[in-house]
């Protein structure tokens, strides 16, 4: 059974999902417990569900393609992100805000996916997804580091200089 509007609904679940992460971590704060992050993946496609097992052991579950794809595009994510494959791009309609294309390469596809970062959606700004101004700390004294270029979850082997100026609880100024 399909919902005609099953890609729309993905969507704006996900980014409601995403928004209440402020109340979430609002709350930790104030239990004393850490902050935390979530990204998610949209796909779309066949899947099996129901339940699955013997009389005497069941469990209800989503098993296929799709549902392997979905985690994989979910595990391309970083905290507070959406990304959705270009399959949900058309079925979920117009009015998608859309970031940068972020190349998945997943196990069993010969080529890389092209999924794009969810920013919103104009039928609901509210749910817009805004980046927070990060609140930098002038370091001391600048530290020396080395590091390596990370592209699409891939590691440049060569090694670069650089130095840390400022601090943020999630950004840095090099």
């Amino acid at each position: 059974m399909v919902m005609p509007d099953a890609a729309q609904r993905a969507v704006r679940c996900a980014l409601e999902m995403q928004k209440a992460m402020r109340g979430v971590n609002e709350h930790n704060f104030q239990m004393g417990w850490p902050e935390i992050e979530m990204g998610i993946g949209i796909h779309t496609g066949e899947v099996v569900v129901g339940n699955i097992g013997s009389t005497k052991r069941s469990k209800y579950g989503v098993v296929g393609r799709t549902v392997n794809l979905t985690a994989r595009i979910e595990s391309f994510t970083v905290g507070g992100q959406v990304l959705v494959s270009p399959t949900l791009i058309n079925p979920a309609g117009r009015g998608l805000i859309l970031g940068d294309e972020v190349k998945v390469h997943a196990k069993g596809i010969r080529e890389a996916l092209g999924c794009r970062e969810l920013l919103g959606h104009e039928d609901h700004p509210g749910l817009l997804l805004k980046e927070e101004e990060a609140s930098f700390t002038t370091l001391a004294e600048p530290i020396p580091f080395s590091y390596m270029s990370l592209t699409d979850k891939h590691l440049d082997e060569k090694m670069h200089p650089g130095t840390l100026l400022f601090l943020s609880t999630r950004r840095a100024i090099v």
